[in-house]
């Protein structure tokens, strides 16, 4: 008989979030609304992996200052010239993400948000398509002889918007690559020219730097939301332990392990026949996989950290199967939380256990149960009345940690000593000009005295 697999409920996450705010990054916020002026669409490209951690309020907070935006019942953007704009949303590597939230997710954004939101993998043509479409519609809409339209691409690193603008530009005008794209983020790190992606009407397009937002979160929350965006190569995975990225995953997978419906990573990635049991101990996958790929030091020893490497992309390169990280239903380890009993639930594949595990609701049941556009829509209303909060306390000029507290007061620091300096300059201007421009050793001994 079996054992049963206890997987763990709970996860250890770092007590400090890392944060990766770049030079480049606030310069390219800096840039924007003097950009904005001239632009007709703004899509904002999104992970579809994280539909909701890869949503950056940054962006809106441009728009809003820039073209004074309210929204009509089109979903069409009028700034206060008259003139129509609009922002769009693209979901990129949808091939990576389940698909059964795309039409949730959808809905749930039009009906919050008044916010038109589109799929795609940049490998299809029907997908940029669709997007190009979207693009010259608008377009078309005020298209003269003499007018180009421009469209800005936004988004967090290496959220696809590179892979996006090539792909539009291959669809469009049939030519190839004309931005740099790169697995790591920060490959783009300045503004870029216009490229041309449709003949008639003109339609070009600018590529913008990623920028992450300045602040993650406090506590497991925002631990939890950097750890999914290292995972996805969203930051720097360096701002964390390679350890503790790779084990946050194996503790991802276990959890996923409750709903029956999603595959088992023991088929997904190469292990030794022997190893038919998931672990909680990564040291032991590890193990088992070092061996079994052959990763080895020098000597005969194991190379562990060639097999953490090899397990991280093996999930970026969607081996686990197709997979949404933002817990849009209720997470399986979420639901027995309320419960008095212990801190693990049991899954065995043998059915004559003595013990039987708690019949908690897994992914599969939830839908079931209850419709999964209810079940989005409630998050992302949720989602975006934090969103909102957040925005108040932004406008009321409430620091959202204490490090932006620090540098606030650092800033007005150095903002005060640069007014003194510049007095202290004029003064001195002043004086020489008082004295018809030139001042004698006798003059400049006087006024030290």
């Amino acid at each position: 008989m079996a054992l049963p697999f206890h997987p763990r409920l709970r996860f250890p996450f770092p007590t400090r979030t890392p944060s990766w705010f770049a030079g480049h990054m606030a310069r390219s916020l800096n840039e924007l609304p003097n950009l904005l002026k001239d632009i007709d669409l703004v899509i904002e490209a999104r992970d579809a992996r994280l539909p909701l951690t890869s949503v950056n309020s940054a962006f809106d907070d441009v728009l809003r200052t820039s073209w004074g935006l309210q929204s009509n019942d089109a979903g069409r953007i009028m700034d206060v010239k008259g003139k129509q704009r609009e922002k769009l949303v693209v979901y990129t590597k949808r091939d990576l993400a389940e698909s059964r939230f795309e039409k949730p997710l959808k809905k749930a954004f039009l009906e919050h948000a008044n916010q038109k939101v589109l799929f795609a993998d940049t490998r299809s043509d029907k997908d940029v398509r669709s997007i190009l479409k979207h693009a010259v519609d608008h377009a078309k809409q005020r298209y003269d002889a003499v007018y180009d339209m421009n469209i800005l691409v936004v988004g967090m690193p290496n959220v696809g918007k590179s892979s996006l603008l090539n792909a539009l530009r291959r669809v469009g005008v049939h030519k190839g690559k004309a931005f740099r794209i790169g697995a790591e983020p920060g490959i783009t790190r300045r503004l870029t020219g216009t490229v041309k992606i449709n003949e008639t009407p003109p339609v070009y397009v600018y590529d913008t730097p990623g920028v992450m937002m300045s602040y993650l979160g406090k506590g497991e929350r925002g631990a939890e939301k950097g750890l999914k965006l290292a995972l996805t190569a969203g930051i720097k995975a360096s701002l964390f332990e390679p350890d503790i990225l790779a084990d946050y995953l194996l503790y991802r997978l276990n959890l996923r392990s409750l709903d029956p419906t999603y595959p088992s990573y023991l088929n997904n990635i190469p292990l030794p026949p022997s190893f038919t049991t998931p672990t909680n101990d990564l040291t032991e996958l590890l193990i088992a996989l070092a061996t079994r790929i052959g990763a080895m030091r020098a000597g005969g020893e194991l190379d562990l950290e060639t097999a953490q490497r090899f397990f991280l992309r093996a999930f970026q390169e969607g081996k686990f199967g197709q997979w949404t990280l933002d817990d849009l239903l209720e997470r399986p380890g979420m639901v027995i939380s309320n419960l008095e009993s212990a801190d693990t639930i049991s899954i065995s594949s043998e059915a004559e256990n003595d013990v039987q595990p708690p019949q908690l609701p897994t992914p599969a049941t939830i839908t079931a149960a209850a419709d999964i556009d209810a079940l989005v829509s409630a998050r992302v209303k949720t989602f975006l009345a934090e969103q909102a909060r957040e925005q108040a306390r932004r406008d009321e000029g409430i620091s959202e940690s204490s490090t932006q507290e620090k540098k606030k007061e650092l800033a007005k620091l150095k903002a005060e000593r640069q007014a003194k300096w510049e007095a202290k300059v004029a003064r001195r201007k002043e004086l020489g000009d008082g004295l018809g421009g030139r001042t004698s050793r006798s003059t400049t001994r006087a006024r030290r005295k």
